[in-house]
């Protein structure tokens, strides 16, 4: 008898929306978890709070992009005064909350720890607030993560044109119910988990921050040069000299991949947001498309994605081995001397991606880059010492976020497995 077959015998089970749960868990709703009338709460709606309430300092508001897969995402949050914020305080957010997309991707969740408790609540989601000693908070929010739970939500939203879901649907929603002692237990295991790919996702974070610090000090502010003469650009570092992208760059580089072979695929779904690896890809027979290899950087040409921040480094193929993708990004590739993690960083800067933004081409909607743009677009090519300089600390940088990077995909996928097989009572604890 093989393990699974020996856990699965071990235990009865019975038949649920959730699937097969051992007998003895129960299925609740969430509103029988707790008899207060607010334990679900829907965040103000526009007549208590509006866009232009919005500001840089202040108190942080979630909207529903800051949700995604358990986490809190905290770039581009914006804020509200301190008069506004009083005035919805019913919408205050505290530590064991778990807040749950209502429109758009619905069914999006998070756990509200101590460190966002007193934020608050958007229009745009729902808050969970559970009152009970026989509940696990933390359990609920991994339950409300797993694809089962996902399901059901999905099966109930409402809209023709934009999924949604209200208060009493939530409300109504099932909740898979273990022994205080077996929640706790799955907490203990999953929790530390999270932890660890979250510290993990912190550290390549910061790499990033002070890679693109040292760029922008060294080849934007030209921090440590002393002596400097008139150009194109204004004053530069003298004997630095002025040139445009498609003299340093090849701008979607001419790679040969034979049509039908299967090869390594990217849409634009899996381009990052906010960091520079590509975390998840696969593999497709060839058509037409794009064409990349290491060392390459992937920037979205179309709108909205190049406003959001979409673009890659690509450093996850095998040696010389080319993928392809989506036509709806460009690829850039620098020539030498310039190192390759230097397109990649240049790609982040501001100045850059207001350029590709203000030259986008096409009807309201549909606008998308021409790589044309970049042939006016000049750069510096600074002294080759100090190229070689940021080769040397860019790429221990980058190896070691690529380091960084593939323990988080061994880490996500053990989490991934366990995760559902505890919530069903697979294995148990």
């Amino acid at each position: 008898m093989d393990l699974k077959s020996k856990l699965l015998s071990e235990t009865n089970f019975k038949g649920s929306v959730f699937g097969s749960i051992p007998v003895e868990w129960e299925i609740k709703k969430i509103s029988e978890l707790d008899e207060s009338k607010n334990c679900v709460q829907t965040g103000p709606f526009g007549s208590l709070l509006h866009s232009h309430d919005y500001q840089e300092q202040g108190h942080p508001l979630i909207l529903v992009q800051h949700v995604k897969k358990g986490k809190i995402i905290e770039d581009n949050l914006p804020k509200i005064s301190d008069s506004k914020y009083f005035t919805l305080s019913k919408f205050i957010l505290k530590e064991g909350d778990i807040v749950f997309t209502r429109v758009g991707y619905v069914g999006d969740s998070a756990f509200i720890e101590k460190k966002y408790s007193g934020w608050l609540i958007s229009g745009q989601m729902l808050r969970v607030r559970l009152n009970n000693l026989n509940i696990n908070n933390r359990f609920v929010s991994l339950l409300f993560t797993t694809k089962r739970f996902q399901n059901i939500s999905k099966s109930v939203v409402l809209g023709s044109t934009r999924d949604s879901i209200n208060t009493q649907i939530l409300k109504d929603m099932p909740i898979i119910i273990p022994s205080k002692h077996e929640q706790d237990k799955i907490v203990s295991i999953i929790h530390p988990l999270n932890k660890w790919i979250e510290n993990v996702e912190n550290q390549n974070k910061i790499l990033e921050k002070i890679i693109q610090s040292i760029f922008k000090s060294w080849f934007i502010d030209f921090e440590g040069q002393t002596e400097f003469v008139d150009s194109e650009l204004g004053q530069i570092p003298k004997g630095w000299i002025v040139s445009t992208i498609p003299e340093c760059f090849d701008i979607s580089p001419n790679y040969y991949l034979k049509k039908g072979i299967i090869a390594p695929y990217i849409g634009m779904a899996d381009i990052p947001v906010n960091s520079l690896r590509i975390s998840d890809f696969t593999y497709r027979e060839f058509t037409s498309g794009t064409k990349f290899t290491n060392g390459d950087t992937l920037l979205a040409r179309i709108t909205p994605s190049l406003e959001n921040g979409k673009t890659a480094y690509v450093d996850f193929l095998q040696d010389n081995q080319i993928g392809w993708g989506s036509t709806e990004f460009i690829v850039m590739r620098p020539k030498d001397p310039f190192p390759k993690e230097y397109g990649y960083c240049l790609s982040r800067t501001n100045e850059f991606r207001s350029h590709a933004i203000l030259n986008m081409t096409g009807t309201s909607g549909r606008q998308r880059v021409p790589e044309s743009c970049f042939d006016n677009y000049n750069i510096v090519i600074p002294s080759k010492s100090l190229l070689d300089d940021f080769r040397k600390i860019s790429s221990i940088i980058f190896k070691q976020i690529k380091i960084n990077g593939i323990e988080l995909n061994i880490l996500t996928k053990i989490r991934d497995s366990l995760l559902p097989k505890l919530m069903s009572g697979e294995i148990r604890v």
